[in-house]
């Protein structure tokens, strides 16, 4: 069943057993919103803008002084194995780039991306490169969860030496291995396997859809920031053990490398030692979300909300996941009201609607560029506020009220997930 056919066939009288709702919206949050199966009629899908043209992009790549694609500045790796033993070598994180011959917006974070003269200098200098052709690899794909293209996924991997599990499973700290050519094939042999059955990956990042280049860059920084190992963030948490920042840090990295009840353990004995501290309760209510235990993320978030401790950008941290929790159980309404009033603290200028007639006729895609009435930029969570409760909207049946938010998160990130995800909605609530 498509993301389409999910999304026509909930109304209210469906909403009893609430299945397709919870369907569509894990299909949205997940980033899948064309699934891999509908690419030949839909070659764009993660990106943004449903009006592309692709004739232009063909266009462009014969116009003469555009950045040449990334594959001609950018070394790129052809197979995850490759660039797992480079990183080794080199002691770098990975970028793993997922794409396909089809994707049009593949083609265009190859050209005006990854051509991008610092683009290429900041990617060759921190990170090695990886791409993976995803029908020729579908494998890899499925075990990383690539649900849209283009995905990029950056990756911290051991080296055998330094970063080769530095905490171990019962906490101690790994040993360095010696450098045979036994412990080479060894490596070349574990590097071979499917992503899940390596031990030293830790994602630091995703980005799912096209960023231009500035964008990016900022995401990219960001991701390589994230790359502190884990031995030293485990040494920051011992240094101070009532230091909630140092604790959550270490357990965010223990959930990134899938030691999801390692992390849970040193949250819950951070909590025991700083009673009440909003950002344990934040990322303990996370863990019970991701695990399906709805009623006590539920409980947690909203202890979060309540706490006077907790600042604006926890509480606002704290909002949206409430509204998914909510969701997933069959609770629309109470979803709806915490999201309004998470969107309740925000400026009013920043919320209101666009003058219609600044847009382009048929209400499809970015903003108009030559009324100059470009939207400000939201917060991430803002954003998926405004889209979760345009879609609540929708599916309860009050299209008016869904058109109004989903249009905000379409204008302020034209080029964004959101934005992507809202006009999706927009154009079927439109037919």
């Amino acid at each position: 069943m498509t993301s389409e056919t999910i999304f026509l066939a909930t109304g209210p009288r469906r909403l009893s057993t609430f299945t397709a709702f919870a369907l569509l919206v894990a299909t949205l949050l997940s980033g899948g919103l064309v699934a891999q199966e509908e690419k030949k009629n839909d070659p764009a899908r993660p990106a943004p803008g449903a009006d592309h043209d692709h004739e232009k992009d063909h266009e462009h790549a014969e116009e003469p002084g555009r950045p040449a694609a990334a594959s001609s500045a950018i070394e790129w790796h052809r197979s995850l194995a490759d660039g797992v033993a480079a990183a080794r070598k080199a002691s770098r994180p990975l970028l793993v780039d997922f794409e396909a011959e089809w994707c049009g917006w593949c083609k265009k974070l190859d050209r005006e991306t990854y051509g991008n003269d610092e683009v290429i200098r900041f990617v060759t200098n921190t990170f090695v490169a990886v791409k993976i052709d995803v029908d020729a690899d579908p494998d890899t794909m499925k075990k990383f969860g690539i649900s849209g293209l283009p995905t990029i996924v950056f990756l911290e991997v051991g080296d055998g030496k330094k970063r080769s599990d530095p905490v171990a499973a019962d906490g101690t700290e790994g040993g360095a291995e010696d450098d045979t050519k036994d412990g080479a094939r060894e490596a070349k042999d574990e590097a071979s396997k499917t992503p899940d059955a390596l031990p030293t990956f830790q994602e630091l990042m995703r980005i799912e859809g096209y960023r231009p280049p500035d964008v990016f860059l900022a995401e990219a920084r960001r991701a390589a920031a994230a790359g502190l190992s884990l031995a030293e963030l485990r040494s920051a948490a011992l240094a101070d053990p009532t230091d909630a920042d140092a604790q959550r840090a270490y357990a965010r990295a223990l959930l990134a490398g899938g030691k999801t009840a390692e992390a849970e353990t040193v949250l819950r004995e951070a909590l025991a030692r700083i009673p009440g501290s909003p950002v344990l309760v934040l990322e303990i209510a996370e863990i019970d979300r991701v695990a399906g235990r709805y009623e006590k993320a539920v409980e947690g978030y909203r202890g979060v909300l309540a706490s006077p401790a907790a600042d604006a950008e926890v509480r606002r941290a704290a909002a949206v996941p409430l509204a998914r929790s909510l969701l997933s159980l069959e609770r629309p309404e109470e979803a709806e009201k915490s999201l309004g009033e998470l969107l309740d603290g925000i400026p009013k200028e920043l919320l209101e609607p666009r003058d219609p007639a600044a847009r382009r006729e048929g209400d499809e895609g970015a903003p108009d560029e030559e009324s100059g009435a470009a939207r400000p930029k939201l917060d991430a969570s803002v954003l998926e506020a405004l889209f979760l409760r345009g879609y609540i909207r929708a599916v309860l049946e009050r299209p008016a009220e869904a058109l109004v938010d989903l249009r905000i998160a379409r204008d302020a990130d034209p080029e964004g997930a959101w934005g992507f995800r809202a006009a999706f909605i927009i154009a079927r609530l439109r037919t």
